[in-house]
Order: structure tokens, then C-alpha cells, then sequence
């Protein structure tokens, strides 16, 4: 590829490296949007005072590297991982397949008969042999773990993509766009038009995502500046509107898998409805401007949850059926008009001019319920499943049955509580005094107390107008959290649909999804269900495997970080080496014979006749100290690329800057992460994988 000098031009450089087999026959990558697994590229990238990364060794030393890869046959314990029972690259990296597709049974051979075991999709498995042969593969052989015991049989190269490294980048939270090819993101980056861009995640995010499978990168100069690009693996998962879910990237606004009618549903589901039913008879007239006052603390409290919901206010207004009370003939009126909502600063203009009826309503008892009725059956709720609330204030009772005249319409609390519950809407009452007889006092209060109990709300007094606020604001806070729970069961939802293969019914969820997530999924489905909504109608599907391309910062600013996949047992033996090069730089190789270390679960025992007979630092190896670790599986960032006599015989400013490196940052920050059990979620029948920082690797 021809290079073009001078400032302002671009110039790009040869790829250093190149993507390995990637089969994604049958996949539709218009569907994407990502959670991630497993994954990873070896590349050729530096950091300050670092040595190249792994499997970038100098090229005078390339052959003496691979030589010493051959011939090194450590002996085995039960706690070491077999690393070379699995195929390996010629750096030392186990290869590994990702299952593409969702549902794939093992055969016993290639071409052969199912054997009934399923590879789980998006999971990562050992590959141990290749049919017909490694350059053209038909079929992998794979097992969960790098022993041949775990070996479950083959699956077609049609359903599982190569992956022979063991590098990842990990989201870090700034607005990051993918790409389907790399022409597009050259543009995007000469440009900053992202016209091209299939996926992009979202703007501002508290989850922490997997890591995205890197399966090809070059570096791609501009403007004087040397950009990464990353080609990542991901799944394309169906998300809520323009959004990504917690654990995904988000679809792009072009792709038709999802209707504007699925986006529209789906969005709802953050969406917080909040309407005022609010008595303002002539008998309101001490309280009224105590009322407004209160509306707008609670419109103020409700905007500025921390759950952040999507709300809007709405506000009716009820008297009562008297002549010069009414608003000409109706007894309510809405603001704003035409059943609709107000943002916050619209609706807080909208409660000023609010005032009581100059007019005596004669009796006591009110038109509390077409009050209610109209709060429920007049608004134009923003979606199927927006959270609803009603907060009804007033000062008496709605009337009766008997009360022909002034109930013409034959309104119950019963009917209300009706209307109200198949709406799924919870009522919260707030008791103006009653200047009536106890017999009135008491029935405002049991009417207002049933409105609310019965639909999952609370009653209370006006008189306690600081304490109300307080509590209403917790209330409504708890409901916006309710809000931010659905949104995670809708995602763990997704993740089950995913892992199934199917649209899980109760039965289902009860038996096989996890116990800490059945809960929150259950009530997902339980609260679309009471708004007739169905998982399918929100477009809840089986994810897609796909790829994408990424740059790896923009503007100076960190898009991603890269991350190590290892094994859990082989980042416990890291950590116990670097104790022992530390120890070999402190005192030198006659101490490492008889020294005790302190394993990780704080017991004292001695490794001179198991560990440490496979350590770098205990045998006089031939070749660089990190050719060893990785034959046992263990990565590195070139600070052992150097043998142990070369170790041995660093001046003592070095062997003190180094053992201080070793002791002070990188074995504290392994020791952290091997007490994180949440990185090691990737785990056959008893080895754990997970994720760690790259730069906790020396």
C-alpha cells in the first residue's frame, strides 16, 4: 500500500496483522447491536516504556522464540490448565471458535450423526482439531476447557467464527460508532460524517458491557495522527427505540428489523405519566393556593429523580353539578386540553391560574369520581407501557348512588377502581381538611384511602404538606426505580429469549433462568402482560452474530480499553511469579529454594515441590522468560521478554525500579481482580475465564 507524505495527507499504513476466519454465511449483519463475550486479535501496539505486545517478538528473535515453543514440555499438575491439548498459534494462544449461531448441536464426527450436546451461542470453546484441514475448514472440534476431556464434538464452520487470540476492548462510556467496513470509518474520521455508521452505542451508559472480540485491526494515519481500528465481533440485539439496552449496541436508524410501531411500544417503557385530579370547589378556597404550592413541589421532585425518567404532567380539574360552578355544563376541566401532556416548565405555567369556584357546591359530597373518570379515560396515555400515576386532591367525598341529581352518570368507587387497575394506574390521595360532620370526614376519608390502597398507592393529609411532599417524592422515586428495574428485565428478558432459543413462557423462566434474574424478568413479563403486550409485539428476538469496525479514540479522547482474556488459575499463577521474580531480583536465586508464599486464600504452603518446579525463575529456561508463560498459558506486555540470566545480571537501579513495579502496581492490581469474581463469568466445567485490563499484564 503506497505511503503519502506530508502534513494534511493521509497515509495509510499495511495491516500488521489479519483476520483470521471469520464465517458469518447466513447472518444478517443489518440486525446488529452488541453485548459481547469472548475475544480478541494480537497486534502489534506500543505503550510508553513498554515492549511490543504479545506475539510480536523482534524479528532476530523470531526463530529462536518458536524453537523454544517446541521444545518446552512443562511437567503437568491438576491445578495447571493443559494448554497444548488444544490447538495453538504459533505464539502460544489456544485457539478458539465463537458459536455464531443460536441452537447448534455437536456432531460426534464431521459430517456425522448429532450427538444431542449444544454449543451455547456467542460462547467461547477450545478448538482441538479441524476437518478437513486448518487453512480450509468444514468443521471444528471443540470442547469448553483447554483439556481433551472436555471435548463436546464438532460443529460447522457455518455456525462458529476462528478466534486465535486473546485480546478485547472494553466500552468505556463516550459515544462510539461502528462501521462495516473500514473505507467507512477512514471517512468518518477525515470527515466526521457518520452517515455509514451501522450501530452505534449509547451517549451515556452506567453498565459495564463485555468486552468486544477484536478480529482484525491496522493503523490508519491522518492529519499527522496514527488512529487504531478495531474490527469487533458483537451480537445485534433488538433495543428500546434509539437506544442501546444495558448490555448492547444500538441498531442502526435504517434497519427495518424493528417497526416504527415496536420502536414507538418500546420506548414507552421509560415513560412516567403523571396527572393532578384536583378539587377546586368553592369550599377549596383556604386551601388552594397550599394545593398549587404542592403540585409544583412534587412536579419539581418527580422531574429530578434519580432514575431520570421520560415525564410529563396533566392536571383536571373537578366541582361539582351547580349552576354558575360548572364550566358552562361540564363539571371537569383538563389542562393542557385534548387528553395530551406537558413537559415540566409548560405544565408548572399551567398550575398558576388555577383557582377555586366562587359558587357554593350546596352539599358536602363533590364530583370526586368523574373527576377520576376523566383523569383515566380522557388522557391520551403516552404508550401501552408508560408508568401511570394519579395524584388526587381534595377537600370531601364523591357522592353516591343515591345522589341522582348530582351523579348522573352512576359513578363507584368500584368502577373507578376498575377502570383504574385494567389501566394499571396507581392512585395517590391527598386529604384537604373536610369542614362537614364526622359522618362526612369519615367517608372522604375512606373513599380517598380506597382509591389509593387499592391500586397500589397511598393516603394522605394535606395539613402534613412538607412531610407529604417528602413522602409522595419517595413514593414517586420508588416508582421511577420500578421504571429502571422493567428496563432490566426487559434486557435479562432478552438475554434469556437469547440463551433458549425461543420465547420462554412461565413454566420456562421458572425452571431454567438463574434465580438472581428470575424475579425482575417475571415482572417484566407480568407488567406487559396487564397492558396486553407481548414479547413479540416489542420485538424482542434472538440476537444476531455480527462485525463492525471501530477506532479506538477520537479527539484525543479513550473510546475503548483493551482487555486480557485469561483463565482465572492461570492469572493466580501470574500473580505467585511475579512474587518470585521479586524475590529472585530482592535476594537473589539461592532464596527461592526455601521461601514459603502466602496463596490467595491467605494459608501458608509450600510451592518448592509443585509450583514452583514450573516456574520461569526456578529452572534455567533457554529462551525469554515470557516464552515460558505462555506455553502455560499465562500473557504478557514484553517486560520478561528476556531470559533469566539476562534478569539475573540487570544493574541494581533496575532490578530496584523493576522489583518496585512488580510488587507496588502490577501484583496488587492482579491480586484485586482475581478477589473480582464478577470478571470471571466464562467458565466450562470448572475453569473460569474472564476479563482484566490490559495494562495489569506486565
Amino acid at each position: 500500500m503506497k505511503r503519502t507524505k506530508g502534513k494534511g495527507k493521509e497515509k495509510e499504513t499495511k495491516r500488521t496483522t489479519k483476520s483470521p476466519s471469520i464465517i458469518l454465511n447466513g447472518l444478517l449483519i443489518a440486525a446488529i447491536v452488541a453485548t459481547v463475550v469472548v475475544a480478541a486479535v494480537t497486534m502489534h501496539s506500543y505503550k510508553k516504556g513498554r515492549a511490543p505486545k504479545e506475539g510480536r517478538a523482534p524479528k532476530e528473535d523470531a526463530r529462536r522464540n518458536l524453537r523454544d515453543l517446541r521444545d518446552l514440555t512443562p511437567p503437568r499438575t491438576k491445578d495447571q490448565l493443559a494448554g497444548m491439548e488444544c490447538k495453538m498459534t504459533k505464539d502460544g494462544i489456544r485457539k478458539k471458535a465463537l458459536i455464531a449461531r443460536n441452537g447448534v448441536v455437536c456432531r460426534e464426527n464431521p459430517r456425522g450423526d448429532f450427538n444431542g450436546k449444544v454449543a451455547k451461542f456467542y460462547e467461547s470453546y477450545f478448538v482441538f482439531d479441524f476437518y478437513p484441514d486448518e487453512n480450509n475448514p468444514e468443521y471444528y472440534q471443540i470442547g469448553s476447557e483447554p483439556r481433551k476431556s472436555s471435548i463436546i464434538g464438532w460443529v460447522s464452520a457455518d455456525d462458529a467464527a476462528s478466534w486465535n487470540t486473546r485480546v478485547g476492548v472494553g466500552y468505556i462510556g463516550h459515544p462510539l460508532l461502528v462501521f462495516a467496513e473500514p473505507n467507512d470509518l477512514r471517512e468518518y474520521i477525515k470527515t466526521g460524517n457518520p452517515q455509514k455508521a451501522i450501530a452505534r452505542t449509547k451517549l451515556e451508559t452506567k453498565s459495564r458491557l463485555m468486552p468486544w472480540p477484536i478480529t482484525d485491526f491496522e493503523d490508519f494515519e491522518h492529519d499527522g495522527k496514527i488512529y487504531q481500528l478495531y474490527e469487533i465481533n458483537f451480537l445485534g440485539e433488538f433495543t428500546r427505540g434509539d437506544y442501546v439496552t444495558e448490555v448492547s449496541v444500538d441498531i442502526a436508524p435504517e434497519d427495518p428489523a424493528l417497526t416504527e410501531e415496536q420502536k414507538s411500544l418500546r420506548k414507552t417503557i421509560r415513560m412516567l405519566d403523571v396527572v393532578f385530579v384536583v378539587d377546586t370547589t368553592n369550599s377549596m378556597e383556604p386551601y388552594i393556593e397550599a394545593v398549587k404550592q404542592t403540585m409544583k413541589a412534587l412536579v419539581v421532585g418527580i422531574k429530578n429523580l434519580p432514575a431520570n425518567p421520560d415525564v410529563e404532567f396533566r392536571m383536571v380539574e373537578y366541582r361539582d353539578y351547580v349552576e354558575g360552578l360548572m364550566w358552562n355544563k361540564d363539571v371537569t376541566r383538563e389542562h393542557p386540553s385534548g387528553g395530551g401532556f406537558a413537559r415540566t416548565s409548560e405544565f408548572l405555567n399551567l398550575i398558576d391560574p388555577v383557582h377555586h369556584g366562587n359558587v357554593s357546591s350546596v352539599d358536602h359530597p363533590e364530583a370526586v369520581y368523574e373527576g377520576m373518570h376523566d383523569g383515566i379515560m380522557q388522557t391520551t396515555w403516552r404508550g401501552k407501557l408508560s408508568h401511570r400515576v394519579i395524584v388526587l386532591i381534595g377537600d370531601d367525598s364523591s357522592h353516591l348512588l343515591s345522589d341522582d341529581s348530582k351523579n348522573p352518570n352512576n359513578y363507584t368507587g368500584k368502577y373507578i377502581l376498575s377502570l383504574a387497575n385494567e389501566r394499571v394506574i396507581k392512585i395517590f390521595s391527598l386529604l384537604a381538611p373536610c369542614r362537614g360532620t364526622e359522618e362526612h370526614i369519615t367517608l372522604h376519608k375512606e373513599q380517598f384511602t380506597e382509591l389509593a390502597e387499592k391500586t397500589g398507592g397511598e393516603c394522605y393529609e394535606l395539613s402534613q404538606a412538607s412531610n407529604i411532599i417528602q413522602k409522595v417524592d419517595d413514593i414517586l422515586k420508588s416508582e421511577a426505580h420500578v421504571i429502571k428495574e422493567r428496563v432490566k428485565g426487559e434486557k435479562r428478558y432478552a438475554i434469556a429469549v437469547r440463551d433458549l432459543g425461543r420465547m420462554p413462557k412461565r413454566e420456562d423462566i421458572i425452571r431454567e433462568v438463574p434465580l438472581r434474574e428470575r424475579t425482575p424478568v417475571l415482572e417484566y413479563l407480568d407488567f406487559m402482560t396487564k397492558r396486553g403486550v407481548t414479547p413479540e409485539m416489542t420485538g424482542i428476538g434472538i440476537p444476531t452474530f455480527s462485525k463492525g469496525w471501530i477506532v479506538s479514540e477520537t479527539e484525543g479522547m479513550p473510546l475503548v480499553e483493551r482487555k486480557i482474556y485469561i483463565a482465572k488459575k492461570e492469572l493466580g499463577f501470574l500473580s505467585t511469579e511475579l512474587e518470585m521474580v521479586a524475590m529472585l531480583l530482592e535476594s537473589g536465586e539461592e532464596a527461592i529454594g526455601f521461601q514459603r508464599i502466602h496463596d490467595d486464600s491467605g494459608t501458608m504452603r509450600a510451592e518448592g515441590m509443585v509450583h514452583w518446579r514450573l516456574s520461569a525463575v526456578h529452572q534455567e529456561r533457554p529462551g525469554y522468560m515470557d516464552t515460558w508463560h505462555k506455553v502455560i498459558g499465562v500473557p504478557g506486555n514484553g517486560m520478561f521478554k528476556m531470559t533469566k540470566e539476562e534478569l539475573i545480571h540487570l544493574p541494581q537501579s533496575k532490578k530496584d525500579a523493576l522489583r518496585y513495579r512488580l510488587t507496588r502496581e502490577f501484583r496488587p492490581d492482579i491480586l484485586n481482580d482475581l478477589n473480582n469474581d464478577s470478571i470471571f463469568p466464562f467458565y466450562g466445567t470448572g475453569i473460569k475465564f474472564g476479563w482484566v485490563p490490559e495494562d495489569h499484564i506486565p
